[in-house]
């Protein structure tokens, strides 16, 4: 019965700690002493109360409440367990603020009493940490191995969905710094499969061959959250034309075209027509560069979901292809993660299609979240790309993967971009990887292919050509290096040709560039990931922390035990940074 009274009240520990001292130190029973102090409204003195109270100072303060509910024109007998409860709290002497100053003087005074002084203290966490380091270093190989598997799984599931065997464990391997052998981290790679935490695929590298491959099962959920988003939303929205409305659309926009002396395609039509018609939620145009489908399907496609009185919104995954599809639809562009956060992608009701360029680009994680937003605010989504072009950094090919799960995807292949018929024989190559026939027909199109006996000589050669062309065939040449370093170079080959020739001054602005390190969520946690000099960026204010969204802090100190980072703002401020406690999954990398 005393349980259950206790549990009925909801006495905290410590009024439990000091009902049951009390009653033990008087010779009583809970359930008898609990009686009384309900009756005399007491509970609410228990709070926070371990000294011990004898019966003299009890029936002091119940007196006190007595005399308190006499004030209000009742009694102990009378009144409500609310009116008891409030007479006990009146009786209640008033807290006191105390010096912290003080305090903090008597604890170290006692302490230094007690024998356990600053010196002490210092003795003890220097013998917790070693402790620590030891616990750490004599952890048993399982659980060391097990770790690292884990840790390496995390961060290679950012960026592709199936990852290989090998690299799962070359990567664990590196996580233990030489501390684990191959048949330990091969057992952890075994167990992990055995509780589902891995689970067996094959990875196809870029030559199409196959090997012993892994995914996590956080990647499977993923992509079949974004699968089940697109088939639920087939067949449930109403077309904004009909077919014959829409065969009238496409001819009158093409007559158009023709007469600013450009001719659509009949892949083109097929595919504005197929938009306007769609009665799905999510649809798709897939084609190659080239194939105008911007300034025709999907041009056409916004100017009738608008005057159907839809929100046009223009998406892209990167600001520059943002800003050009925008342009193009005469919108303001945005990139899908901001349109994620904003306020306004939220409140678009269902009068809204979301038409979203480059979403070859897009991870499955993006992607998922992307149609999981426009689920909920009732909007379409177009989807534009090509899943021959870039792919998405993160992991999954969410557009490759929706065609094949049976998207509704209109194709445009006919390439019209290029007039010349060998430039476009050149394109056709190199989209399907070809690239000794894309040089040969560049070739024969009039093209000029030079080749170098090193790079460096290369690089000598296209800058001597740039520097050749006059001013205005200059402003038409884009000049190409696919590596970063070769880029870097060839720019400097080029500036230093144009001061010889006294064409550019030889005073030069000098500024920093700042490059993306690229880490996943993972590696942002590990204090091995950052340099000394690396640029933090945070995508979120830390106001406790004094850190503001898009201030930028130098790395001055690193500390791999602590996994903490010593950061410093331009203004002089310091913050100290604990990787593993906060900040770390909101942040952008770079490095100088």
């Amino acid at each position: 019965m005393a349980s259950y009274i206790k549990r009925t009240i909801r006495l905290n520990p410590s009024q439990a700690r000091t009902l049951s001292g009390f009653a033990n130190r008087r010779g009583l029973s809970e359930y008898a002493l609990l009686l009384k102090v309900i009756d005399a409204g007491f509970l609410a003195l228990l709070h926070g109360t371990d000294r011990e109270t004898d019966l003299a100072e009890m029936a002091s303060v119940i007196g006190s409440i007595s005399e308190r509910l006499a004030e209000r024109g009742t009694s102990r007998e009378e009144a409500s367990a609310a009116e008891k409860q409030i007479a006990a709290l009146d009786t209640r002497e008033a807290k006191s603020h105390a010096d912290h100053k003080s305090l903090r003087a008597d604890w170290r005074a006692t302490a230094e009493a007690k024998g356990f002084g600053e010196a002490a203290q210092a003795r003890a966490i220097a013998e917790a940490k070693e402790r620590a380091r030891a616990g750490e270093l004599a952890a048993s190989p399982e659980i060391l191995a097990a770790r690292a598997v884990a840790w390496a799984a995390a961060k290679l599931s950012e960026r592709q969905a199936v990852f290989p065997a090998s690299t799962l464990a070359r990567e664990a391997g590196d996580y233990a710094f030489g501390r684990l052998s191959h048949n330990a981290i091969s057992a952890a790679i075994a167990e992990a499969g055995e509780r589902g935490a891995l689970v067996p695929r094959a990875y196809l590298d870029r030559r199409g061959a196959e090997s012993a491959g892994f995914t996590t099962p956080e990647a499977i959920a993923t992509e079949q959250a974004m699968l089940r988003l697109e088939a639920a939303g087939r067949g449930v929205s109403v077309p904004l034309a009909s077919s014959l409305a829409a065969a009238r659309t496409v001819e009158r926009a093409a007559r158009q075209s023709a007469r600013a002396g450009f001719a659509w395609t009949d892949d083109q039509k097929r595919a504005t027509s197929a938009l306007l018609t769609s009665r799905d939620r999510v649809a798709a145009v897939q084609g190659y560069a080239g194939t105008a489908k911007t300034t025709t399907v999907l041009a056409t496609y916004a100017r009738e979901a608008a005057k159907s009185g839809l929100t046009v919104t223009a998406l892209a995954p990167t600001a520059s292809a943002a800003t050009v599809l925008g342009e193009a639809l005469g919108l303001r562009g945005d990139t899908v993660a901001r349109h994620l956060v904003s306020p306004e992608a939220k409140g678009l009701g269902k009068g809204a299609v979301w038409i979203v360029d480059e979403a070859s680009m897009l991870s499955a994680r993006d992607m998922a979240a992307l149609m999981a937003s426009a689920d909920k605010a009732g909007a379409r989504l177009v989807l534009v790309g090509d899943v021959r072009q870039l792919g998405s950094v993160g992991a999954g090919a969410a557009f490759a993967q929706l065609q094949q799960a049976g998207m509704a995807t209109a194709k445009l292949a006919n390439v019209v971009r290029q007039t010349n018929a060998d430039t476009r024989e050149a394109v056709m190559a190199s989209i399907e990887g070809h690239a000794g026939k894309a040089l040969a027909a560049l070739e024969r199109g009039g093209g000029d292919v030079i080749e170098g006996a090193s790079r460096d000589a290369r690089l000598a050669t296209m800058a001597q050509r740039y520097v050749a062309l006059s001013p205005t065939e200059r402003v038409r040449t884009l000049v190409i290096e696919p590596s970063r370093d070769g880029r870097d170079t060839l720019t400097a080959m080029i500036r230093q040709q144009l001061v010889q020739r006294g064409e550019l001054s030889s005073a030069a602005v000098r500024f920093e560039a700042l490059e993306a390190k690229g880490l996943t969520r993972a590696e942002t946690r590990q204090a091995a990931s950052y340099a000394i000099g690396d640029v933090v960026r945070f995508a979120r204010d830390y106001a406790d922390k004094g850190v503001t969204r898009g201030s930028a802090y130098r790395v001055e100190r690193i500390d791999p035990d602590k996994a903490a980072v010593a950061l410093k703002a331009a203004d002089g401020s310091s913050v100290d940074w604990r990787l593993r406690q906060w900040g770390a999954g909101k942040v952008e990398v770079f490095e100088c």
